[in-house]
């Protein structure tokens, strides 16, 4: 049988093969160097995978990843002129959202309706200050972290404790952000209820029966809550709904765009922090320094800890899908592949970033680097437009766990492939302490 079943991965992959390399010759070009081998495990095993491909077969190769032809390219320089000239065929690679609303997500879309929808979420951001939302966010992470204190009587907090605490705290976070509510209304647990189906440890893959039907049920208590706005805007603080009420600009695609987007929001926050946590307690002479640093020095180094960690871990790839071929250095890239841009590896340039695996806040302080240099959020206008929200809110996440806390390492190991990103072992654990 399972004789059986390579014959058939190859043979499908020998079908794949022909026609793209009579392609390929039709314009002049050739694939990418790189075997298509149908089910490779080693990528999911070996961070390094990707830099170790790239050394052998230079920075453009191609390879089956999750099932798909993928060219893969490493370097921000030449990621950036390729995402820049052939924008509009490269829509963003993620979740197909057009079964539950007919446009799909923004990140999908190409032309008019993506610079649409994406300026709708700009301006939806700008209209909700962190200024406004600092005072309950603070105290919100003080509260989680001290009921975390609380939880085991030796101190010591496992791996999966702390996921769930990080990931309570970026989901209020989310919740307040994105729809205006608080921890403590009834509206808030609704919510979470249906988001805890939608999507039970990590942002779905693929929209099943079940988050069709949690779908709907989400969409009824976001109307609810913008139904609510139009009677009396002043009973909640500025957020992304608040906005697109007010401006009218509440359509199907505003609203399901608005629902999925706390879930890759909430879960990407929440893994950075584990990193950033991780990272931190193995480097005691950073936390040192931390606790003792005030005001604006404070800022800068927590903000350069939250660089740190995203050029290290954190940021890994962008997807983009390809809806035309695209000659670009003498290769094809195929219509309808995949193409990865390798931001993790591109982050660890000697040239750029001397010693690049080890953690070097001072990197990141009063230097600037370009962006063909350094990209945690993108390269492209496709970018994430909430990358200065993730840093402010990253930094005063560090600030309240250094300065109000102790927090040592107590038990790590090598880091695993989860649902979409490389994290922390499941089994790395803190030992933390409120400081009195």
């Amino acid at each position: 049988m399972l004789f059986r079943d390579e014959v058939k991965r190859h043979l499908a992959m020998i079908k794949l093969y022909g026609p793209l390399l009579l392609r390929a010759a039709s314009r002049f070009c050739r694939l990418p160097p790189g075997r298509l081998e149908p089910l490779d495990r080693a990528m999911d095993l070996d961070q390094l995978y990707f830099a170790k491909r790239a050394e052998a077969l230079g920075p453009i190769f191609k390879l089956i990843c999750r099932g798909r032809y993928t060219t893969c390219l490493v370097g921000h320089d030449r990621a950036r002129e390729l995402l820049l000239a052939h924008e509009d065929v490269l829509p963003g690679g993620t979740i197909e959202l057009r079964g539950l609303f007919s446009k799909g997500a923004v990140r999908a879309m190409s032309g008019d309706d993506h610079r649409k929808y994406r300026q709708l979420f700009i301006r939806a951001l700008q209209a909700t200050p962190l200024a406004s939302h600092e005072a309950a966010i603070r105290e919100l992470i003080l509260e989680k972290l001290d009921a975390l204190t609380k939880s085991r009587s030796d101190g010591i907090v496992s791996g999966p404790e702390l996921r769930s605490c990080l990931r309570e705290m970026t989901t209020a976070i989310m919740l307040r952000l994105l729809f205006g509510l608080a921890q403590d209304e009834e509206e808030f647990f609704k919510f979470v209820e249906n988001y805890r189906r939608f999507g039970p440890d990590a942002p779905v893959y693929n929209i099943g029966p079940e988050q069709a039907t949690t779908y709907v049920k989400l969409e009824d208590r976001v109307q609810y809550l913008a139904d609510a706005l139009r009677r009396d805007p002043s009973k909640r603080p500025p957020s992304f709904l608040k906005l697109m009420v007010e401006r009218g600009e509440l359509d199907e695609t505003a609203v399901g765009n608005l629902i999925y987007m706390f879930e890759p929001a909430h879960f990407d926050l929440y893994g950075l922090w584990r990193w950033i946590v991780k990272y931190l307690v193995s480097n005691t002479k950073i936390i040192e320094r931390v606790k003792s640093a005030s005001g604006e020095a404070c800022r800068v180094l927590c903000e350069a800890i939250v660089r740190e960690t995203l050029r290290l871990e954190q940021s890994e790839l962008l997807y983009r899908t390809t809806t035309s071929d695209i000659s670009y250095q003498s290769y094809l890239i195929p219509k309808d592949t995949i193409l990865r841009v390798c931001l993790w590896e591109g982050h660890k340039d000697p040239k750029v970033f001397p010693d690049p695996f080890r953690f070097c806040p001072d990197r990141f302080i009063g230097r600037n680097y370009t962006i063909e240099e350094f990209a945690p959020f993108g390269l492209d206008k496709r970018r994430c437009i909430a990358g200065d929200l993730v840093m402010a809110l990253s930094s005063i996440f560090i600030e309240i766990l250094l300065k109000r806390f102790v927090v040592t390492l107590a038990w790590d190991g090598p880091p695993k492939y989860g649902a979409y990103h490389w994290e922390p072992n499941p089994d790395f654990a803190v030992a933390i302490a409120r400081i009195e």
